[in-house]
């Protein structure tokens, strides 16, 4: 069975899709923008930005019951992605 997952910690869809969805023991995140959950406003520069979605996805992959870890292959692509920008592996 497919859910949906919602969290006040990462921006609402501003669409008529979920932040998530959980069927089994997948979990399927949507595209994530660099917005501060609580100002709703983008972040000041594009690091921040950055961060900030990574921020929000891991806020949604945890409210789906599957936070983002260390040592799983996803966590490898984000920090790949962030040392490659010269910002900190550690989200």
């Amino acid at each position: 069975a497919k859910q949906a997952i919602h969290t006040s910690a990462a921006p609402a869809a501003l669409g008529t899709y979920s932040q998530g969805i959980r069927a089994g023991q997948t979990i399927y995140l949507s595209g994530q923008l660099g917005l501060d959950p609580v100002t709703g406003n983008l972040r000041e520069d594009i690091p921040a930005q950055i961060d900030q979605a990574f921020l929000n996805l891991r806020a949604v992959a945890e409210a789906g019951g599957a936070p983002l870890v260390a040592g799983r292959g996803v966590q490898n692509v984000i920090e790949n992605e962030r040392m490659a920008l010269g910002r900190s592996p550690n989200v």
